[in-house]
This record gives C-alpha cells, structure tokens and sequence, in this order.
C-alpha cells in the first residue's frame, strides 16, 4: 500500500442521481470486503458527508445506532455484533462543509488509505474550481436513466471534469448508476456513443433494485446500511475497477451472509 491515501469524489451537480448511496456503497466496500488488513485492525477508510444540511450518511448512521437499541431489531444487533469484534469499529462518517475540504484532504492522505466524499449536489459551477478539484485524485460521476439528468451529467463532465483532469492531473470516469432493468441496453449505447466522443466510463453498471433499501429501520433512507455490508456483486466489480487505478495489491474476505 502506498503511504499517501487516495481522495475520491463522488460529484455529480444534479440531484437525484445517488451519489450519496454509492458512495457509501464503494465506503463500506473498501472497508469491509477488499481489505489491505485480513485482520481488520487497520483498514483506514473514511467517508466524508457534505451533502448540507441534511447530512443523509451521518444522519442514517444516527438511525441506525438508535433502531439498534430496540428489541425488535435484535438479530440486527447480532450481526452488527459478529461483524465488529477484536476492536474493529464501524466505517467513521463524518460531516463536512464543502469549505473545509480543501483544508482537510491533504492532512486524510496522512490518515488513510482512502477517504470517500460524498460531494453535494447543490453546489453551483463556481464551487468546482481549481482549488476544489485539484483535491481529489480521483473523481467518479454517476449517470442516471433519466434524460434531463443525462444531458446535465454529460454536459457537467464535458464542460468541467474533462478540462480539469487534463489540467490538474486526477483521473475520472462516469459509472452507469441506478439503471432500471427495462434500461440497461439504452443506457449501455448511450455509454458507447459517449466514449466514441471522448468521455471515459467504468465498465460496471449498478442496476436499480429494491433491496438496495432493505435496511431502512424506522424511515426509508435510500440507501443500505451503513453497518451492515450485503452487497451485489456489481458493487465488488465497481470497487474492484476503482481501486485497479491506483494499482493497489488488495486481499478480498469472504462476504457475510
């Protein structure tokens, strides 16, 4: 493992496209399946929430904390308690004002391996400057099924990522995110016809499916657990993509079932 971390983004300007819920998907990979520690006693991961002022990740982590509490959530307690022995904590999320990235990522190259940010979608064009984006090393931008947000997501990329990777240095790809099943053929041309035009993408597409929500505990989040990973296959394959970037030697664990 290289001593310096790895900053990746998770950025797209338009709401509703999920960043929040695949970052925390590609967050809690990392730190639990595709370790660099077998042992678990020194995965250096974090996950940075500035979606303000709501805070979805660390919000659903305060859920969860508290629905674990209640009996009726007792074998939920259970596994959360197979999963973290021998001192090994639950994946730290912490909010973030987006003023305070450029201040802090450096000193989290220092800290971990890898920090994850969860890039809110209300930021306006004048947020993504040099400063901002010279942060990351590397940026991932979900595309949707929908058309206005296609046509925003691509023009966001052509006009702002591509420019800026070039000037800067950081790598990027746009990842197919939330596909509904009817769309997958549609969307895998539209992926073709962009990369004919020079945008780059990640060969993973993350399907919409409904148990990507199946541990919403007392409100729906969106999104799975913060404590407990059980994800489908085309997460690992996404983490795996990611993390080939950096040429990072990683060891896979077995999944809990």
């Amino acid at each position: 493992m290289k001593t310096e971390g790895k900053v990746i983004g998770i950025i797209n300007p338009k709401g509703g496209i999920g960043n929040s819920t695949l970052a925390l998907h590609i967050a809690m990979g990392l730190y639990h399946i595709r370790v660099f520690n077998p042992n678990k006693s020194n995965n250096r991961v974090v996950l940075l929430d500035t979606d303000t002022p709501k805070y979805s990740l660390v919000n659903l982590r305060k859920i969860e904390r508290d629905s674990l509490k209640d009996p009726l959530y007792s074998s939920t307690k259970e596994k959360c308690d197979s999963i973290y022995t021998n001192g090994f904590e639950p994946l730290s999320i912490n909010p973030k004002f987006i003023s305070e990235i450029t201040e802090s990522l450096e000193l989290n190259k220092n800290k971990y391996d890898f920090t994850i940010v969860d890039v809110g979608a209300k930021l306006c064009e004048e947020d993504f400057n040099e400063d901002f984006l010279k942060c990351f090393d590397y940026i991932l931008v979900p595309l949707n099924e929908d058309f206005e947000q296609q046509r925003s997501t691509v023009e966001f990329v052509e006009k702002i990522i591509i420019p800026s990777s070039k000037k800067l240095g950081f790598e990027y790809d746009v990842v197919l995110n939330n596909i509904h099943h009817t769309k997958e053929t549609y969307s895998k041309n539209l992926r073709e016809i962009l990369e004919n035009n020079g945008v780059r993408f990640l060969n993973t597409l993350i399907s919409k499916k409904d148990k990507y929500v199946s541990y919403k505990f007392d409100e729906p989040t969106g999104m799975y657990s913060s404590l407990i990973y059980t994800y489908d296959e085309p997460i690992y394959e996404l983490i795996d993509e990611i993390i080939n970037k950096f040429n990072v030697d990683v060891i896979e664990e077995k999944q809990v079932k």
